[in-house]
């Protein structure tokens, strides 16, 4: 059944073309994964499915079969109300949609406020209901538990791929793979072409110069001017077909990955020097007591730690208290903490460009410099002043501040949870190669199991900290629940070795007894 179809669809703002010539539909029973860049529309085509104009431009036809029941996007900065209000919203929606037997649900980022329970939570829900959907969400774990179908929204139109995200990813890098092996012959051809038109031209040339062996009788009898333009005529063929080749062919786009090799060193701080230490004590907000540290957690330059927790917890307020210098500690002298929260006011007073702050204090090359702008979609923006960035765009600035200024350890809550994939791929391999310390919070269960950093964890109401047990007591103090839990996540990576994962249920084994 045909719950919704899109002829010849047309989207714009004003003279901002986003979406032109869509020709698609929805079947039932579709759980459909909508995806692409910020700033292409998805929230804007949702909307017009929804049917608010606002000041968009809408032409074409849009035929609709069913109901649409739409959750959209909560934007929250407290973790803990974000998710309830998430997942109320979802609640009465899923309600909503067995009421309606024709129906279509409509789901705008759904786990940008969730923990890792309440998603889990919300895959089962989704994995219950035989509806069709159109799910708007950066999160690759996500998509790739719940969506059949990727519509992706690239070049101002909609690709649709039957399958899963992974699947869709795996058939977009062969393609890639393809176009590179088809440029390099296409070029390799049109270097041939012109190396044989050069041949043919210069026997032109030399067809009419007087050979020293030929007579001079015989050189007039020789028809030399015909062999010249026949000479002549192949060459310019072949430039010809050099010219069109040339023409026709296109340079795929090769991303080439962040090297962070080029930075200012602090000839300071030596390799593996202690930053902070931060000793036993209760973690509280306003008397009210969130969760207690048992062990002393020393974090060195270098280090790397994600810190795990259901909403609610006390991730946010732990990491603000380091910062603020509100925990029982010690921090050294040379520590430069630079720290990127959730409460990021939407508007800034700078009327500097964003490119002339960002040079001003980054500390790497360039290149890098230019190609994280690139990768959090600043380039179109760099020359405009920071007061009239959009609040996305303010988002991903200071996110840009803070991983290129002049730090040796960083603090992150929820980096991830504004950027669409593509940017948070390139924040994953930028964090993978950062060259000093660093802890971050983050929901998004594929960013945090490809970095495989050292975890905290809060639970019941206790911080375990892995690297405590790993260091101090690897014999007695293991935490086999930590292990399991990290058993799982090995399990859920796709890139992950069989080796890896039969290694850790070894030692998950032998704990067991």
């Amino acid at each position: 059944m045909e719950l919704i179809r899109l002829s010849n669809f047309k989207l714009a703002y004003s003279d901002k073309v986003l979406l032109k010539n869509v020709n698609i539909n929805v079947q039932y029973d579709q759980k459909i994964g909508l995806i692409g860049n910020n700033g292409v529309g998805k929230t804007s085509f949702l909307r017009i499915l929804m049917g608010e104009k606002d000041l968009a431009t809408v032409s074409g036809n849009i035929i609709k079969n069913c109901k649409l029941i739409m959750v959209p996007q909560i934007i929250s900065y407290s973790e803990k109300s974000g998710g309830e209000q998430e997942k109320a919203s979802i609640i009465n929606a899923l309600i909503q949609l067995k009421m309606f037997p024709d129906s279509l649900l409509l789901l705008d980022e759904p786990t940008s406020n969730l923990d890792i329970n309440q998603q889990k939570w919300l895959v089962s829900e989704l994995n219950k209901v035989h509806k069709s959907m159109i799910i708007v969400s950066h999160d690759r774990d996500f998509l790739n538990k719940v969506v059949n179908v990727i519509w992706d929204i690239k070049d101002k139109n909609i690709r649709v791929f039957k399958g899963s995200y992974s699947q869709y990813q795996k058939k977009v890098r062969q393609e890639e793979k393809e176009k590179e092996r088809v440029y390099i012959e296409e070029n390799r051809e049109i270097k041939k072409l012109r190396r044989a038109q050069y041949i043919y031209r210069e026997r032109a040339l030399h067809a009419t110069k007087k050979k020293k062996n030929i007579s001079q009788s015989d050189w007039k009898i020789k028809d030399s001017s015909g062999i010249e333009k026949r000479l002549f005529r192949v060459s310019k063929q072949l430039e010809n077909r050099a010219v069109e080749k040339s023409q026709n062919l296109k340079k795929p786009k090769i991303y080439h990955p962040i090297t962070l090799k080029n930075f200012i060193k602090d000839e300071s701080l030596n390799q593996k020097e202690s930053l902070v230490r931060i000793n036993k004590q209760e973690i509280s907000i306003k008397g009210k007591r969130l969760f207690q540290i048992n062990n002393e957690i020393k974090i060195a330059n270098g280090d790397k730690l994600v810190l795990f927790g259901e909403n609610g917890s006390g991730k946010s307020v732990f990491l603000a208290q380091l910062v603020e210098k509100k925990l029982d500690s010690w921090r050294s002298s040379k520590a430069k903490i630079g720290y990127f929260s959730q409460n990021i006011s939407s508007k800034a007073k700078d009327d500097n460009t964003l490119i002339s702050e960002i040079q001003k204090q980054s500390i790497f090359d360039n290149t890098t410099t230019m190609q994280l702008l690139g990768d959090l979609h600043l380039t179109r923006v760099m020359s405009n002043k920071i007061s009239t960035l959009s609040g996305g765009e303010l988002i991903c600035y200071k996110l840009a501040q803070i991983l290129l200024g002049d730090y040796n350890f960083l603090v992150l809550d929820e980096p991830t949870n504004f950027l669409d994939i593509n940017s948070i791929k390139a924040l994953e391999l930028f964090v993978k190669k950062y060259p000093f310390a660093l802890i971050l919070v983050s929901h998004d269960q594929s960013f945090v199991n490809n970095l495989n950093f050292k975890t905290l964890k809060i639970q019941n109401n206790q911080l375990i900290n892995e690297f405590y047990v790993r260091d101090e007591q690897p014999k007695f103090n293991n935490d086999l629940q930590l292990m399991k839990f990290r058993l799982s996540q090995l399990i859920q990576d796709e890139d992950v070795s069989i080796n890896e994962i039969k290694a850790l249920k070894r030692k998950i084994e032998e704990l067991e007894g």
